[in-house]
């Protein structure tokens, strides 16, 4: 319930097109279906190729810029709204995990899930050639 009631209201939708408010309006039936669905990804130690999709989108810097410019445009990846809160719950349980080590190094949430998301294009790298990921915490 605190990773969707932590999502931002007023979000793009993802690829699969369901809004954030969706699941967080959505009833404690739904709740409950989300979190065996993540229980059962992390029993199994597979997620499904569409919670690894993303939509990439292009944002102008400067708008008095040139905008045929590539350099005048910065991207954004709009992912899925339950991939958002599986994220939100994979960071709260490692920050859990290496918290005084973020501390002591300095670290910034941000570097968290750009390393979440190197870590999702490792896996996909590996499942796309036919080979096991395993991971050990």
């Amino acid at each position: 319930m605190n990773a969707i009631n932590s999502q931002k209201y007023g979000k793009a939708a993802g690829p699969d097109g369901i809004r954030t408010e969706a699941l967080i309006y959505g009833c404690r039936r739904l709740h409950v279906y989300m979190c065996i669905l993540f229980n059962l990804f992390l029993m199994h130690g597979y997620v499904p190729d569409d919670f690894c999709q993303s939509t990439i989108i292009p944002l102008v810097k400067c708008k008095s810029g040139d905008l045929s410019d590539v350099n005048n445009y910065r991207a954004i990846a709009s992912s899925n709204s339950i991939t958002k809160i599986l994220e939100t719950l994979l960071c709260d349980f490692i920050e859990t995990l290496i918290s005084l080590t973020i501390i002591s190094l300095g670290l910034e949430k941000k570097i968290l899930l750009l390393c979440a998301h190197v870590f999702k294009q490792t896996v996909e790298h590996y499942r796309r050639h036919g080979s096991h990921v395993l991971l050990v915490l």
